[in-house]
């Protein structure tokens, strides 16, 4: 860019992400060509402003706008649905990309049999999904969510030993699960 406003006798102007040590910058640099009386460019003028904060601001708003219409979609989606158990299929995928997540379940618990059913899921393959069509409550992740009435979210399902039990049986190609 400082050959080109050099040669071109131009200014020009740009904004990009910078590796420095403590992270990434986000900055606006400004070159213009400096001049000898005689009106040959004999330099570059540069000016250089940190729009870190502004840019993560920017990406924020946009973050939580995406989640504004996942959420208005969703809550239009279930109100107007003769099935809500249906749509959830549709929601969770839009979730899931926007969380950047590689799989979900939804299990919805049947009363007849006291066990829960899965409803809808992503990022498994159908015969993983057939094994686990049904779980007994406090069994897994999704049954230990049932019988404890709060939400898991796992940043790492087959390498976490801690949780009651885990999907280690699965072949998941995970970064997170909702």
């Amino acid at each position: 860019m400082k050959r080109r406003v050099i040669e071109e006798d131009i200014e020009l102007n740009t904004q990009m992400w910078f590796d420095r040590p403590g992270g990434k910058m986000y900055l606006a640099v400004y070159w213009e060509p400096i001049h000898d009386e005689s009106g040959n460019v004999i330099g570059i003028g540069s000016t250089t402003l940190d729009m870190t904060a502004t840019r993560e601001a920017e990406e924020a708003l946009r973050d939580s706008h995406e989640r504004f219409q996942i959420l208005s979609e969703a809550n239009s989606l279930l109100l107007t649905a003769e099935e809500p158990e249906r749509v959830i299929q549709t929601i969770a995928e839009k979730v899931m990309k926007h969380l950047d997540c590689d799989v979900f379940f939804n299990f919805i618990l049947d009363n007849t049999s006291r066990r829960l059913k899965l409803n809808a899921y992503a990022g498994i393959p159908r015969k993983e999904a057939a094994r686990i069509a049904w779980l007994d409550i406090g069994t897994a992740i999704c049954g230990c969510v049932a019988q404890e009435g709060c939400r898991i979210v796992s940043e790492d399902v087959q390498g976490n030993s801690d949780e009651p039990v885990s999907y280690t049986h699965l072949t998941l190609p995970t970064k997170r699960i909702v």
